[in-house]
Formats: structure tokens, C-alpha cells, sequence
């Protein structure tokens, strides 16, 4: 688990970074929703469908290696968005697009096989990926 040698656990949920962002009273303080670290706290998608537009500005989609429980993925260990379905992409872009999110979705490849490519080749695989989360959600 890539909490265990945290000194502040608390903010590894989304209620306890949106707790403190209330906290810090701004306004403008949000969640980069990354889907990977939603998949590792296991959260819900009803903890998502709880969250407004406002309280989601960045998003980072990527998916997680089959057969790891959550609490034992490791972080720099993750696998292209759709490439696996452990994480369920479709149904997270649906919630974020019913609840009005309309910011940056970017992907986060941290794969060993796209570290092993050729960058133009390493692009086109992620962008490869991309498309086909675009369209298994219907935003094609």
C-alpha cells in the first residue's frame, strides 16, 4: 500500500481533501480527480455522483493491473486508461459529464511498456487509449 509510510493519512480521500478544502475557505480549491487513487481508496461511484462541478478540476484517467487488490497496487504500477477495465472508466466519465464537469481529463501512463517505447509510438498508444475511453463513454 503506497499510504503505509505517510505521516498524514487523512487526505487520501476524496470527503477528507474536499473537508479541507472547505477548510481553507477559498472558493477555489478543488479535487485533481484521478481515478487510479479513487480506485485505490475504495471509493464508490456514489461517493463520485456525490461530488458537484466545483468541486472537480482536473481529472487524470488511467487503469490499474488485474488481479492486485486495490490496497495493494502500487502507485508507478498502472496501465493505460481502458486497458484493463479494472477501473470503470465509462461509468466514471458518465458521472462527471451528468454532474457538469467540463475541465482537463489527461492520461497518466505510468506503464512500463509505453516507458519502453519510442515516444512517437508511446504517443500514439495513448491517444490510442483515450479514444477508446471516448468512445465506450459515448463522447466520441
Amino acid at each position: 500500500m503506497s499510504r503505509k509510510s505517510r505521516k498524514y493519512l487523512f487526505t487520501y480521500s476524496m470527503d477528507a481533501v474536499l473537508g479541507l478544502a472547505a477548510a481553507i475557505g477559498t472558493g477555489n480549491v478543488g479535487l485533481l480527480f484521478d481515478v487510479w487513487h479513487w480506485y485505490t481508496s475504495r471509493a464508490t461511484l456514489d461517493d463520485v455522483k456525490k461530488l458537484s462541478k466545483a468541486d472537480v478540476v482536473y481529472v487524470h484517467i488511467n487503469d490499474a493491473p488485474a488481479g492486485i487488490d486495490p490496497f495493494d497496487q502500487i502507485d508507478t504500477v498502472r496501465c493505460l486508461p481502458a486497458e484493463t477495465g479494472v477501473i470503470p472508466i465509462t461509468e466514471l466519465m458518465h458521472i462527471l459529464r451528468d454532474i457538469g464537469f467540463d475541465g482537463p481529463v489527461t492520461p497518466e501512463p505510468f506503464s512500463k511498456a509505453i516507458n519502453n517505447m519510442e515516444p512517437e509510438d508511446a504517443a500514439k498508444a495513448t491517444i490510442a487509449s483515450l479514444n477508446k475511453v471516448w468512445q465506450q463513454a459515448g463522447l466520441a
